[in-house]
Protein backbone atom coordinates (compact mmCIF):
# COMPACT_ATOMS: atom_id res chain seq x y z
CA UNK A 1 0.00 0.00 0.00
CA UNK A 2 1.47 3.41 -0.45
CA UNK A 3 -0.25 6.66 -0.57
CA UNK A 4 -0.42 10.17 -2.62
CA UNK A 5 -1.06 13.40 -1.72
CA UNK A 6 -2.45 16.09 -4.01
CA UNK A 7 -2.85 19.71 -4.10
CA UNK A 8 -5.70 20.92 -6.52
CA UNK A 9 -5.37 25.14 -6.46
CA UNK A 10 -9.77 26.34 -7.60
CA UNK A 11 -9.88 29.51 -9.58
CA UNK A 12 -13.17 30.62 -9.45
CA UNK A 13 -14.61 31.71 -12.53
CA UNK A 14 -17.87 33.38 -11.47
CA UNK A 15 -20.12 33.57 -8.25
CA UNK A 16 -22.46 30.46 -10.17
CA UNK A 17 -21.41 27.23 -10.99
CA UNK A 18 -18.16 28.17 -12.67
CA UNK A 19 -14.92 27.07 -11.49
CA UNK A 20 -11.45 25.98 -12.61
CA UNK A 21 -9.37 22.86 -10.67
CA UNK A 22 -5.43 22.21 -11.10
CA UNK A 23 -4.16 19.87 -9.11
CA UNK A 24 -0.28 18.54 -8.79
CA UNK A 25 1.02 16.23 -6.51
CA UNK A 26 2.12 17.73 -3.12
CA UNK A 27 5.92 16.04 -2.48
CA UNK A 28 6.42 18.08 0.92
CA UNK A 29 3.21 16.70 2.65
CA UNK A 30 4.17 13.42 1.31
CA UNK A 31 6.94 13.18 3.50
CA UNK A 32 5.17 13.41 6.78
CA UNK A 33 3.93 9.90 6.57
CA UNK A 34 7.18 7.97 5.76
CA UNK A 35 7.12 3.82 7.47
CA UNK A 36 8.57 3.71 10.60
CA UNK A 37 11.47 2.01 11.64
CA UNK A 38 9.45 -0.61 13.42
CA UNK A 39 5.70 -0.93 13.35
CA UNK A 40 3.67 1.37 10.91
CA UNK A 41 4.61 0.72 7.72
CA UNK A 42 1.91 2.04 5.16
CA UNK A 43 -1.66 1.46 5.17
CA UNK A 44 -5.09 2.50 3.03
CA UNK A 45 -8.24 4.19 3.50
CA UNK A 46 -6.58 7.43 5.36
CA UNK A 47 -9.53 9.93 6.64
CA UNK A 48 -8.63 12.75 8.88
CA UNK A 49 -11.11 14.01 10.98
CA UNK A 50 -11.12 17.13 13.64
CA UNK A 51 -11.50 16.06 17.12
CA UNK A 52 -10.60 19.58 19.42
CA UNK A 53 -8.53 22.17 18.99
CA UNK A 54 -5.26 21.30 17.12
CA UNK A 55 -5.77 17.58 17.10
CA UNK A 56 -6.35 15.51 14.03
CA UNK A 57 -7.06 11.67 14.37
CA UNK A 58 -6.91 9.76 11.26
CA UNK A 59 -8.37 6.31 10.76
CA UNK A 60 -6.11 3.68 8.32
CA UNK A 61 -7.26 0.50 6.93
CA UNK A 62 -5.25 -2.67 6.51
CA UNK A 63 -2.41 -2.10 7.85
CA UNK A 64 1.21 -2.76 7.01
CA UNK A 65 3.07 -3.60 10.21
CA UNK A 66 6.71 -5.03 10.87
CA UNK A 67 10.25 -3.38 10.24
CA UNK A 68 12.36 -2.17 7.82
CA UNK A 69 15.18 -3.64 6.95
CA UNK A 70 18.39 -3.41 4.41
CA UNK A 71 18.35 -5.91 1.68
CA UNK A 72 20.78 -5.60 -1.60
CA UNK A 73 21.61 -2.16 -0.65
CA UNK A 74 17.73 -0.47 -0.23
CA UNK A 75 15.25 -0.33 2.44
CA UNK A 76 12.54 -2.62 1.77
CA UNK A 77 9.95 -3.48 4.46
CA UNK A 78 9.02 -6.64 6.20
CA UNK A 79 5.90 -7.12 7.09
CA UNK A 80 4.79 -9.31 10.42
CA UNK A 81 0.93 -8.92 10.22
CA UNK A 82 -1.86 -6.69 8.49
CA UNK A 83 -4.25 -5.39 11.18
CA UNK A 84 -7.63 -4.02 9.62
CA UNK A 85 -7.29 -1.13 11.04
CA UNK A 86 -4.85 1.36 13.17
CA UNK A 87 -4.93 5.19 13.78
CA UNK A 88 -2.51 8.17 14.09
CA UNK A 89 -2.70 11.48 15.72
CA UNK A 90 -1.44 14.65 14.42
CA UNK A 91 -1.06 17.75 16.51
CA UNK A 92 -0.85 20.94 14.77
CA UNK A 93 -0.68 20.12 11.11
CA UNK A 94 0.62 20.95 8.63
CA UNK A 95 4.81 19.45 9.65
CA UNK A 96 3.95 17.41 12.53
CA UNK A 97 4.72 14.17 12.82
CA UNK A 98 1.85 11.52 13.07
CA UNK A 99 1.76 9.35 16.44
CA UNK A 100 0.62 5.26 15.32
CA UNK A 101 -1.52 3.20 17.42
CA UNK A 102 -2.81 -0.23 17.12
CA UNK A 103 -4.95 -2.05 19.70
CA UNK A 104 -2.91 -4.44 21.19
CA UNK A 105 -3.53 -8.25 20.67
CA UNK A 106 -1.57 -11.30 22.08
CA UNK A 107 2.18 -11.25 21.03
CA UNK A 108 1.57 -8.16 18.63
CA UNK A 109 -1.53 -5.53 17.02
CA UNK A 110 -5.19 -7.03 17.18
CA UNK A 111 -5.86 -8.72 13.95
CA UNK A 112 -9.35 -7.08 13.76
CA UNK A 113 -8.10 -4.18 14.25
CA UNK A 114 -9.36 -0.89 16.72
CA UNK A 115 -12.70 -1.83 17.17
CA UNK A 116 -14.82 -5.31 16.93
CA UNK A 117 -18.40 -5.38 16.11
CA UNK A 118 -20.56 -5.67 19.06
CA UNK A 119 -23.25 -8.06 17.66
CA UNK A 120 -21.81 -9.87 15.06
CA UNK A 121 -23.66 -12.05 12.67
CA UNK A 122 -20.35 -14.15 12.19
CA UNK A 123 -16.73 -14.76 14.15
CA UNK A 124 -15.26 -13.47 10.87
CA UNK A 125 -17.19 -10.02 10.48
CA UNK A 126 -14.23 -6.82 10.28
CA UNK A 127 -14.03 -3.52 10.11
CA UNK A 128 -13.12 -1.20 7.57
CA UNK A 129 -12.73 2.32 8.75
CA UNK A 130 -14.06 4.66 6.30
CA UNK A 131 -15.65 7.63 7.42
CA UNK A 132 -16.15 9.73 10.21
CA UNK A 133 -17.03 13.29 11.99
CA UNK A 134 -17.33 14.58 15.32
CA UNK A 135 -20.81 15.28 16.79
CA UNK A 136 -20.73 19.17 17.89
CA UNK A 137 -22.75 19.15 20.27
CA UNK A 138 -22.17 15.91 21.76
CA UNK A 139 -18.84 15.74 21.79
CA UNK A 140 -18.97 12.14 20.94
CA UNK A 141 -16.90 10.72 17.83
CA UNK A 142 -18.85 8.46 14.94
CA UNK A 143 -17.12 6.50 12.57
CA UNK A 144 -18.54 4.67 9.63
CA UNK A 145 -17.38 1.66 9.24
CA UNK A 146 -17.67 -0.80 5.89
CA UNK A 147 -18.85 -4.38 7.85
CA UNK A 148 -17.33 -6.93 5.43
CA UNK A 149 -17.28 -10.89 6.24
CA UNK A 150 -13.52 -12.16 5.84
CA UNK A 151 -13.42 -15.90 4.21
CA UNK A 152 -10.08 -17.61 3.26
CA UNK A 153 -10.15 -15.61 -0.21
CA UNK A 154 -12.34 -12.90 -0.33
CA UNK A 155 -14.22 -10.51 1.47
CA UNK A 156 -18.00 -9.76 1.38
CA UNK A 157 -20.10 -6.07 2.84
CA UNK A 158 -22.58 -6.93 5.28
CA UNK A 159 -23.60 -3.24 5.26
CA UNK A 160 -22.22 -0.47 7.36
CA UNK A 161 -22.02 0.09 11.28
CA UNK A 162 -21.97 3.26 13.34
CA UNK A 163 -19.40 3.15 15.67
CA UNK A 164 -19.95 6.21 18.63
CA UNK A 165 -16.77 6.87 21.03
CA UNK A 166 -18.36 8.35 23.60
CA UNK A 167 -15.15 9.81 24.98
CA UNK A 168 -12.65 10.32 22.11
CA UNK A 169 -10.16 12.62 24.27
CA UNK A 170 -9.51 10.02 26.05
CA UNK A 171 -5.69 7.87 24.74
CA UNK A 172 -7.67 5.58 22.34
CA UNK A 173 -6.78 2.36 24.55
CA UNK A 174 -9.46 3.95 27.03
CA UNK A 175 -11.78 4.45 24.52
CA UNK A 176 -15.43 3.33 25.51
CA UNK A 177 -17.38 2.53 22.09
CA UNK A 178 -20.67 1.15 21.37
CA UNK A 179 -21.45 -0.12 17.18
CA UNK A 180 -24.48 -0.50 15.54
CA UNK A 181 -25.54 -1.93 11.93
CA UNK A 182 -27.46 0.78 10.18
CA UNK A 183 -30.57 -0.61 9.06
CA UNK A 184 -31.30 -0.24 5.80
CA UNK A 185 -27.52 -0.99 5.08
CA UNK A 186 -26.99 -4.49 3.32
CA UNK A 187 -24.46 -6.59 1.06
CA UNK A 188 -25.72 -3.77 -2.03
CA UNK A 189 -26.64 -0.54 0.13
CA UNK A 190 -23.63 1.21 1.83
CA UNK A 191 -23.99 4.24 4.22
CA UNK A 192 -20.10 4.92 3.99
CA UNK A 193 -19.29 7.33 1.35
CA UNK A 194 -19.02 10.00 3.23
CA UNK A 195 -20.71 12.18 5.98
CA UNK A 196 -20.90 16.03 6.83
CA UNK A 197 -22.25 18.04 9.31
CA UNK A 198 -24.63 21.24 8.25
CA UNK A 199 -25.77 23.45 10.21
CA UNK A 200 -29.58 22.60 10.14
CA UNK A 201 -28.39 20.46 12.63
CA UNK A 202 -28.25 17.10 10.77
CA UNK A 203 -25.76 14.48 9.52
CA UNK A 204 -25.99 14.33 5.79
CA UNK A 205 -24.81 10.19 4.92
CA UNK A 206 -23.46 9.70 1.09
CA UNK A 207 -24.27 6.15 0.24
CA UNK A 208 -23.85 3.66 -3.03
CA UNK A 209 -26.05 1.36 -4.17
CA UNK A 210 -26.39 0.18 -7.92
CA UNK A 211 -23.70 2.27 -9.21
CA UNK A 212 -25.77 5.81 -7.53
CA UNK A 213 -24.56 7.82 -4.75
CA UNK A 214 -27.62 8.69 -2.52
CA UNK A 215 -28.20 11.13 0.39
CA UNK A 216 -29.85 10.85 3.85
CA UNK A 217 -29.68 12.69 7.05
CA UNK A 218 -29.70 12.11 10.55
CA UNK A 219 -30.05 14.09 13.78
CA UNK A 220 -26.64 14.18 15.99
CA UNK A 221 -28.68 13.11 18.76
CA UNK A 222 -30.24 10.08 16.76
CA UNK A 223 -27.05 8.96 15.32
CA UNK A 224 -25.12 8.37 18.77
CA UNK A 225 -28.40 6.73 20.19
CA UNK A 226 -28.51 4.51 16.91
CA UNK A 227 -32.14 5.63 16.05
CA UNK A 228 -32.11 4.18 12.59
CA UNK A 229 -35.87 4.82 12.57
CA UNK A 230 -34.77 8.35 12.45
CA UNK A 231 -32.92 8.71 9.67
CA UNK A 232 -34.44 10.53 6.75
CA UNK A 233 -34.34 9.29 2.77
CA UNK A 234 -33.85 11.75 -0.07
CA UNK A 235 -36.57 10.41 -2.14
CA UNK A 236 -38.56 10.11 -5.40
CA UNK A 237 -40.60 13.48 -5.93
CA UNK A 238 -37.21 15.47 -4.19
CA UNK A 239 -38.63 15.07 -0.68
CA UNK A 240 -37.55 13.15 2.61
CA UNK A 241 -39.02 10.04 3.78
CA UNK A 242 -38.50 9.10 7.05
CA UNK A 243 -37.58 5.70 7.48
CA UNK A 244 -37.93 4.40 3.84
CA UNK A 245 -35.34 3.55 1.53
CA UNK A 246 -37.19 2.25 -1.23
CA UNK A 247 -37.71 5.14 -3.79
CA UNK A 248 -34.01 6.81 -3.28
CA UNK A 249 -33.41 9.50 -5.52
CA UNK A 250 -29.61 9.33 -7.45
CA UNK A 251 -27.29 12.20 -6.74
CA UNK A 252 -24.71 11.17 -9.82
CA UNK A 253 -23.87 7.71 -10.64
CA UNK A 254 -21.14 6.45 -8.74
CA UNK A 255 -19.32 3.03 -8.37
CA UNK A 256 -17.04 5.21 -5.32
CA UNK A 257 -16.90 3.19 -1.95
CA UNK A 258 -15.60 5.85 -0.32
CA UNK A 259 -15.07 9.25 0.23
CA UNK A 260 -14.99 12.30 2.55
CA UNK A 261 -18.35 14.99 2.02
CA UNK A 262 -17.31 18.27 3.16
CA UNK A 263 -18.49 21.99 2.92
CA UNK A 264 -15.56 24.16 1.07
CA UNK A 265 -16.43 27.88 2.37
CA UNK A 266 -14.68 29.31 -0.80
CA UNK A 267 -16.19 27.23 -2.87
CA UNK A 268 -19.33 27.60 -1.35
CA UNK A 269 -20.35 24.39 -2.20
CA UNK A 270 -20.01 20.68 -0.88
CA UNK A 271 -17.73 18.54 -2.32
CA UNK A 272 -16.65 14.72 -2.55
CA UNK A 273 -13.36 13.37 -4.05
CA UNK A 274 -14.07 10.29 -6.39
CA UNK A 275 -11.27 7.81 -6.88
CA UNK A 276 -12.22 4.09 -7.10
CA UNK A 277 -9.88 0.98 -8.52
CA UNK A 278 -9.51 0.81 -11.95
CA UNK A 279 -10.62 4.33 -13.31
CA UNK A 280 -8.00 6.08 -14.54
CA UNK A 281 -9.13 9.96 -13.10
CA UNK A 282 -10.07 11.46 -9.98
CA UNK A 283 -12.80 13.33 -10.39
CA UNK A 284 -14.50 15.71 -7.74
CA UNK A 285 -18.39 16.19 -7.06
CA UNK A 286 -19.89 19.40 -5.83
CA UNK A 287 -22.91 21.15 -5.25
CA UNK A 288 -24.63 24.22 -3.45
CA UNK A 289 -26.43 21.81 -1.18
CA UNK A 290 -26.15 18.06 -0.59
CA UNK A 291 -29.71 17.57 -2.29
CA UNK A 292 -28.42 18.59 -5.59
CA UNK A 293 -27.97 19.17 -8.52
CA UNK A 294 -24.10 17.98 -8.44
CA UNK A 295 -21.77 18.82 -10.88
CA UNK A 296 -18.91 16.21 -11.45
CA UNK A 297 -15.87 16.62 -13.16
CA UNK A 298 -12.13 15.56 -13.94
CA UNK A 299 -9.63 17.29 -11.87
CA UNK A 300 -7.01 14.50 -11.70
CA UNK A 301 -5.35 11.64 -13.81
CA UNK A 302 -3.37 9.23 -12.06
CA UNK A 303 0.26 8.22 -13.70
CA UNK A 304 -0.28 5.04 -15.23
CA UNK A 305 2.38 3.33 -13.22
CA UNK A 306 -0.11 3.38 -10.51
CA UNK A 307 -3.25 2.30 -12.55
CA UNK A 308 -2.63 -0.52 -14.41
CA UNK A 309 -3.29 -4.82 -14.64
CA UNK A 310 -1.87 -5.07 -11.26
CA UNK A 311 -2.16 -2.06 -9.50
CA UNK A 312 -5.21 0.23 -8.37
CA UNK A 313 -5.64 3.19 -7.22
CA UNK A 314 -8.97 4.01 -4.79
CA UNK A 315 -10.19 5.62 -1.34
CA UNK A 316 -9.82 9.62 -2.38
CA UNK A 317 -10.04 11.60 0.64
CA UNK A 318 -9.78 15.43 1.45
CA UNK A 319 -8.04 16.92 4.08
CA UNK A 320 -8.55 20.55 4.92
CA UNK A 321 -6.30 20.90 7.76
CA UNK A 322 -3.22 21.11 4.87
CA UNK A 323 -5.26 23.03 2.94
CA UNK A 324 -5.04 26.93 1.96
CA UNK A 325 -8.32 28.66 2.01
CA UNK A 326 -8.41 28.16 -1.94
CA UNK A 327 -7.40 24.84 -2.34
CA UNK A 328 -7.93 20.90 -1.68
CA UNK A 329 -5.40 18.88 -0.42
CA UNK A 330 -6.52 15.12 -0.66
CA UNK A 331 -4.93 11.95 -0.85
CA UNK A 332 -5.65 8.36 -2.35
CA UNK A 333 -4.34 5.11 -1.30
CA UNK A 334 -2.58 2.72 -4.15
CA UNK A 335 -2.09 -1.05 -4.05
CA UNK A 336 -0.40 -3.46 -6.01
CA UNK A 337 -0.70 -7.24 -6.06
CA UNK A 338 3.27 -8.05 -6.22
CA UNK A 339 4.97 -5.67 -3.89
CA UNK A 340 3.95 -3.11 -1.12
CA UNK A 341 4.95 0.46 -1.35
CA UNK A 342 3.85 3.47 0.42
CA UNK A 343 4.22 7.42 -0.77
CA UNK A 344 3.87 9.12 2.55
CA UNK A 345 1.32 11.87 2.89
Amino acid sequence: NKMKVVSVIIMMINCAYGFTFQATPDYSLEKLFNPQSSGWLGADISTSIHLANNTYVWLWGDTVYGYLEQSNGREVRNMQSMPHSSLAFVQSPPNSQPEFWFRQGDGGPDPFGVFTPQNPTDPNEIYWLVEGIMGPTTDKLVILAQTMLLSSSSFTQLGTDAIVVSNPFEHPSQWVYSTSRISTSNENLSWNSGIGYALDGYFYLIGLGNSNAYLAKISEVDMMNFNWQGVYYWSQGDQWLQNNAFSLVSLFSSDYTEGTLQYHPFLQQWFIILCQAYNGNIDIAYSASPTGPWTKETIYTIPSEYINGTTISYAGKSHPEYAANNEIVFTYSIFSCYILKIISA
